[in-house]
């Protein structure tokens, strides 16, 4: 059923039934709402996509990290001036310092932990914050493989490095 519009409101139109006869925001011109939903929208794909891209350096990341911590570490006649010891160690912090103190020679820059570092400190602080916090949510066994993973980085690292140590070394004992 249609009413006629009162003559209060300044215009005699017919209107449907349940319709408002006044405008809802007369400060907002025609089109506004759909500026708003397509800024939205822009802003939404914006997020999702530097979410994306993050998500993708991380897993990047961590595919050159496993990558390099799966390789053999060299034969104990390959390098006899490092201890086994030394390359069989279990503690990130002792081999860390000892690639510190091994200088990077040659023409290619080599790996740097600043990122494993990074990562190991993380790791160190998500266990200290106890096991019945976060047992439920983050295994404790989990922390520990990914701080031995670390490890192991940093060791295929530093023998790396002292492979190239020595390579220099005998190129310069041949001059």
């Amino acid at each position: 059923m249609k009413t006629k519009f009162r003559p209060e409101y300044g215009s005699h139109r017919q209107f449907q039934r349940g319709s408002t006869v006044v405008l809802l925001s007369r400060a907002h011109a025609n089109g506004t709402l759909r500026s708003v939903k397509n800024m939205l929208i822009s802003a939404f794909i914006l997020v999702i996509t530097i979410a994306a891209m993050v998500q993708f350096a991380v897993f990047t990341w961590r595919a050159g990290f496993l990558h390099t911590a799966s390789e053999p570490l060299p034969n104990e006649a390959e390098l006899d001036s490092l201890p086994r010891i030394l390359l069989e160690s279990k503690n990130f912090k002792t081999v860390s310092a000892y690639q510190e103190l091994c200088p990077e020679l040659g023409a290619g820059a080599g790996s740097h932990l600043r990122s494993v570092r990074l990562y190991y400190r993380s790791l160190q602080f998500t266990g200290t914050l106890g096991s019945s916090v976060l047992e439920a949510v983050i295994p404790t066994t989990w922390t520990q493989r990914e701080m031995a993973l670390c490890t192991r980085y940093a060791t295929v690292v530093l023998s790396h490095r002292l492979e190239r140590t020595q390579a220099f070394a005998a190129e310069l004992r041949s001059y």
